[in-house]
């Protein structure tokens, strides 16, 4: 299981509750033994001008396909089925590396390949999928929210906005690729409170799925920020994602029969 923070997030940080609970290390593991669970981290800070990141989306999806799977084969488990929980930006660079990973050949970078041959699941939470020319638009959203304090790195954001080349034919690139991966779309359904004091959606249902995917499309009674944190095993929203993990355990063990994945 590995899990991928968002924009301006932290690779323990995005994943823990005020009370300090981190559900992936402290409440998933009880539930899910067989399993590893590996937390990624990236440079994705864009309101610091000491420290703002100029890498592109294009960057950290070859960089995150690269230490994965180096990882995988350090380990010797190439071939080990992966579920992938991804919030916000972390949905786009997931998307990127398994459409990299899909197109490596099987005599060149071979452990690039097996990433993608052995992607089994994924959780989507609020990742905005979806360009749109509406003033409601996510990405646009994203872009002022980073901005609010200080100067941000445009480069890391310019393809999140709407009518982006770059996000549409990704889009259309992993829908070609997607067909076997359990997916569910998870989407916040209370609204993020800003440094203006202002309170909205920052990605709205529309846009946190891809249509057409082999999908399940769920509502988290959370903020964009607040769905990757559970103080709480009895939380609702962990118990749901916990048995949808489990669930989609059960079907690779059964398909890692049949296929010989290990």
């Amino acid at each position: 299981i590995v899990a991928i923070h968002g924009l301006d997030g932290h690779r323990e940080a995005s994943w823990t509750a005020n009370n300090g609970k981190l559900w992936l290390r402290d409440f998933l593991p009880q539930d899910v033994q067989s399993a590893r669970i590996l937390t990624y981290g990236y440079d994705a800070y864009t309101q610091s001008t000491a420290t703002s990141s100029t890498q592109t989306l294009d960057s950290y999806a070859e960089s995150f396909l690269a230490r994965l799977a180096a990882f995988r084969a350090r380990s010797d488990t190439t071939k080990r089925p992966i579920i992938f929980i991804a919030h916000s930006l972390g949905g786009i660079i997931l998307k990127d590396a398994l459409i990299r990973a899909s197109q490596a050949h099987r005599d060149h970078l071979v452990e690039h390949k097996w990433i993608a041959l052995s992607t089994c699941g994924i959780l989507f939470l609020g990742t905005p999928h979806q360009g749109t020319t509406a003033v409601t638009n996510p990405a646009n959203q994203l872009l002022k929210l980073a901005s609010l304090s200080s100067p941000t790195n445009n480069v890391l954001l310019k393809h999140l906005l709407s009518n982006s080349d770059w996000l549409e034919q990704q889009s259309s690139s992993y829908n070609a690729i997607c067909g076997n991966f359990q997916t569910k779309f998870f989407h916040e359904t209370l609204p993020t409170v800003v440094l203006d004091k202002s309170s909205q959606i920052i990605v709205p249902k529309f846009s946190a799925v891809i249509s057409g995917a082999n999908m399940e499309v769920v509502g988290m009674s959370k903020d964009h920020s607040g769905m990757t944190k559970f103080a709480s095993q009895r939380d609702d929203d962990f118990i749901f994602i916990s048995t949808t993990i489990q669930d989609m355990m059960k079907k690779v063990h059964l398909q890692s029969n049949s296929v010989g994945l290990s």
